[in-house]
């Protein structure tokens, strides 16, 4: 197994904490520490290892030995994109295992501090065990637990422009102990993490999405349309479906009205004036970029022009977003859209 360069040493920042039976340390690591290669392109050496290239503890024969799923190759690149292109970018905290032995924790004399009366002899005593410093001296091997997609594509982003080098991540830390024990904690560890995650719905992305340019025309049609605000038919359901009970007030849904501006706008040509920027083509209809206010507006222009030669033709359709409307119209005007 290759290691980092003895005197790569680190000292982070950290806190640390106990919760159940893990301690866990909360530290700062600047990106060019985790992605920086130390071997070279043959035979690459990163500080902070994906489960796969650890050798000690990776295995393709034996389920048993498996601690997490396996990398998808389809999601680096979308993540790349969004770390070059996207200036307001932000990458999770990464949880990372530290294998073969526990972290060198350095403690920060705060008795010079003055809490207080507020502040008692026992918290002050919780408060100096838990700010700390952990050094990593380099011969330790570390392996991402959960985030090996966001470290790929941080490395990835790193070959292209080393700047984002000098970002901060906060990263987790945690003791792996190589054993059947051991991985069993660590495997239910990752599940537990990811099972419970829950996913954000497309209804939500739409309503908070600040890049994708159909979602921002929707909310846009839905706060400022003559014909949509301040009227509540359009429903913010989970999926593009109308509810049987919503057929005499609901005009659309938040996704199905979301659907009509992806097909109406070329989202090609939109995103193609970000990518442009590091000489690529806007391909992966996830990863999006907010292009400028102009194309923006111009967009939300050939959307408006849309809804208005809509509700010019169908004539029920007004009259059911003003509250003029029977269950049968109701129908109609839902399946219309």
């Amino acid at each position: 197994m290759q290691h980092v360069d003895n005197n790569q040493e680190l000292f982070l920042p950290a806190l640390t904490g106990e919760f159940g039976q893990w301690r866990y340390y909360q530290v700062v690591m600047r990106v060019s520490d985790m992605v920086k290669n130390y071997g070279n392109n043959s035979a690459p050496s990163y500080r902070i290892k994906t489960f796969d290239e650890v050798s000690e503890i990776y295995s393709q024969k034996g389920v048993s030995r498996l601690l997490q799923r396996g990398f998808d190759p389809k999601r680096l690149n979308p993540i790349k994109k969004y770390l070059l292109l996207q200036p307001d970018k932000y990458v999770n905290n990464i949880t990372v295992a530290i294998f073969g032995g526990d972290p060198d924790w350095l403690t920060l004399d705060l008795s010079r501090l003055n809490y207080g009366d507020s502040v008692s002899e026992e918290e002050a005593v919780n408060l100096s065990d838990t700010f700390g410093i952990v050094k990593l001296t380099g011969l330790e091997t570390l392996f991402v637990l959960d985030g090996q997609h966001r470290l790929k594509g941080l490395r990835a982003a790193y070959k292209d422009d080393k700047s984002i080098g000098d970002e901060s991540i906060s990263v987790t830390l945690i003791i792996h102990h190589d054993d059947v024990e051991g991985r069993e904690r660590t495997r239910r560890l990752f599940a537990t993490v990811n099972r419970h995650a829950k996913p954000v719905s497309l209804g939500e992305n739409v309503l908070l999405d600040e890049d994708d340019v159909s979602a921002i025309i929707t909310r846009k049609l839905i706060e400022e349309y003559f014909y949509f605000k301040d009227r509540e038919v359009i429903a913010k359901n989970k999926s593009g479906n109308i509810y049987r009970n919503q057929f005499s007030n609901i005009f659309t849904t938040v996704i199905a009205l979301y659907n009509v501006n992806e097909t109406l706008l070329d989202n090609e040509t939109i995103y193609n004036t970000v990518y442009a920027e590091i000489g690529e083509t806007f391909k992966n209809t996830k990863v999006r970029v907010r292009p400028d206010t102009e194309v923006i507006e111009e967009a939300s222009e050939k959307i408006i022009l849309f809804w208005n030669r809509f509700f010019a033709v169908f004539s029920d359709a007004v009259e059911f977003t003003q509250g003029k409307n029977n269950i049968g119209k109701g129908i109609a005007v839902a399946n219309i859209i």
